[in-house]
């Protein structure tokens, strides 16, 4: 009994070592899933839509190296759809983060947030690129408007550029669905830059 008793005392410590080392493994995936999730939430509201999902699915699966061609969609939609467990028709940060850690068992969180890391890495280099041959679309086009040479487009030439741009398909889901608008009065370049730099 005396040697049970000290084989059981073993195990126990051990089991507790692994515990903690999970726990400790499980709040930096959290944190991380806290960051992926602010990355999603394109729109600053505090929810994640269904195109909001997709969006970064498709990021996800571009940085992963796969051909896009390959991305399902339709699995994308299902999984966003099992996250929103109220069924308001968005996810906050509570319901995404328990969607994305249901599925990973406790000794995995280790190896998880070395992958989700290096995903966000990946994805945020993957934005920062677009965001760049946004800002060049959008600086010639500015320049082409500024027809007085002044960088600063009055309103009514502001609303020729949006309603010019807003017909460019390569960029439509950025000016529709994200809520950009580029028609303030008086517009000037660097306030433009500043704008799509902090998207």
């Amino acid at each position: 009994y005396i040697q049970m008793a000290k084989d059981l005392r073993k195990n126990v410590e051990h089991c507790i070592v692994v515990h903690e080392r999970q726990q400790k493994f499980r709040v930096e995936l959290v944190g991380l899933f806290k960051q992926v999730f602010a990355f999603c939430d394109w729109q600053r509201d505090g929810m994640v839509s269904q195109d909001e999902c997709i969006s970064l699915d498709r990021q996800v699966w571009s940085a992963m190296r796969r051909e896009a061609e390959s991305f399902d969609e339709a699995a994308s939609i299902q999984n966003w759809t099992a996250m929103d467990t109220d069924g308001n028709g968005g996810v906050d940060e509570e319901e995404f983060i328990a969607g994305q850690m249901k599925p990973i068992a406790p000794e995995n969180y280790e190896l998880s947030c070395t992958a989700v890391a290096q995903v966000l890495v990946d994805i945020k280099s993957k934005r920062r690129e677009g965001h760049k041959r946004l800002e060049d679309l959008f600086e010639r086009a500015f320049i082409s408007f500024d027809w007085s040479g002044t960088f600063t487009l009055a309103a009514d030439i502001a609303q020729q550029l949006d309603d010019e741009l807003h017909k460019l398909p390569t960029i439509h889901r950025y000016f529709e669905k994200e809520g950009v608008k580029i028609s303030p009065v008086g517009l000037k370049l660097a306030e433009l830059r500043n704008r799509l730099r902090t998207r």
